[in-house]
Order: C-alpha cells, then structure tokens, then sequence
C-alpha cells in the first residue's frame, strides 16, 4: 500500500514538472530557455517622424535668381550728335571735321576698286590742356551711309593728301589731315563717328 502511495505521488511530480508551463527543458545537463516572450524578443528600430511641412520649409528653392546676380552697375554708354564745322569736345580731345569730299586717286595701281568710289574727310584735333598729351589716328573714324553701311578708313589706297597720321598731340598742339574711305558707288555718305577708344563705346555722331 505504501508502494503504490509512493509511486502515485511520484507520478504526480513527473506530470507537473512536464506540463505545458515548465519553460525549460532538461537534456544532458543543458537549460534551454523556451518561453514564448523570449524567443520573439527583438530591438526595434527606432523611425524618426518628420513633419512634412518642416521638410517643405527646409528645402531650398533654386528656381529663385540670387540676389547678388547683375548687381554690378552697367557703365553708361553716351553717343552724341553735331554737324559739320562744329567744334565737338569729347573728354581731352576738341575735334572737328571741315568738309566731306569724293575724290579720285591720282595713283592708277592704288586707286578704288572697280564699282567703288572714294570719300574722304578733313579732320582736325585740338589738345586745350594744359599738361596732358593725346593722340591723332585714323582709325578713331567710321563712314556709315543713309542704309546703316559702315565703313573703316582705306588703307589699301592712295588716300586723299595730306593725310592724317597717327601722331602725338602735345598740350596746345593742334593736328588736321584728311581721313580716306573706299565705298561702293552707289552708297551716299550720312555721317561720321568718332571713337577713340577700344573699350569705351562712348562716342559722338558728325552729320555729312
């Protein structure tokens, strides 16, 4: 009777250290831990929430231009207008043209080509100054006739004597010679344009 009381409580404990809520199971001396709660246990990751109104204020827009583009002041441009037999001051020089002419060239190898003509004006430059030196040169001139043509001063012919050359102007010195043009025959002059500078585009109109 004692036997079968001993083995019926051992049968007990075999039973309730094997049910469904043990959490570990022996096997050659090692604990496995089974729990449900510890075998689905992970880190999560941590997603940051950004406020899409923020995110649309923090982008910038490049479409806009900066505010620093053309700010830099345009130089002023200045283009003037006189007639014939007129004095004109322009900065340091005074310059005048006495009278406009189409001639022939007394030299038959350096004469006009066939279909052009040549044209010549008669230029003079004061210096006013009193300590400042200037200079005189034939390239400060361009023809433009009644159709917007331009033309630059012959080099390649006899021009009309005495030449304007390219020279030095001292301080009350005065300098005149005639500045020649090779243009087709059927062109009329309208006016003169006196530019004595390569990277100033300012300059002053003498009507023909």
């Amino acid at each position: 009777m004692q036997k079968l009381t001993f083995l019926g409580l051992s049968v007990l404990l075999i039973f309730s250290s094997c049910g469904p809520n043990s959490g570990t199971v022996h096997q050659e001396g090692t604990v496995v831990t089974t729990d449900s709660q510890t075998t689905n246990s992970y880190q999560k990751e941590t997603i940051p929430v950004v406020n899409k109104q923020e995110e649309k204020d923090n982008v910038t827009n490049t479409s806009e231009p900066s505010s620093t583009q053309n700010d830099s002041p345009k130089k002023e441009v200045k283009s003037l207008t006189f007639k014939l037999t007129q004095d004109v001051q322009f900065g340091n020089y005074i310059i005048k043209i006495n009278s406009g002419v189409f001639f022939k060239s007394d030299n038959e190898f350096w004469g006009a080509d066939q279909g052009n003509v040549l044209y010549a004006i008669d230029v003079e430059y004061k210096n006013t100054t009193v300590d400042q030196q200037f200079s005189s040169n034939p390239f400060h001139w361009t023809l433009f006739d009644v159709n917007g043509y331009s033309y630059s001063c012959a080099i390649m012919v006899a021009g009309k004597k005495p030449k304007l050359e390219t020279t030095t102007i001292n301080p009350g010195g005065k300098v005149r010679g005639w500045v020649t043009f090779e243009i087709p025959n059927t062109a009329t002059p309208y006016k003169v344009q006196f530019k004595p500078s390569l990277t100033d585009y300012s300059n002053v109109e003498i009507i023909l």
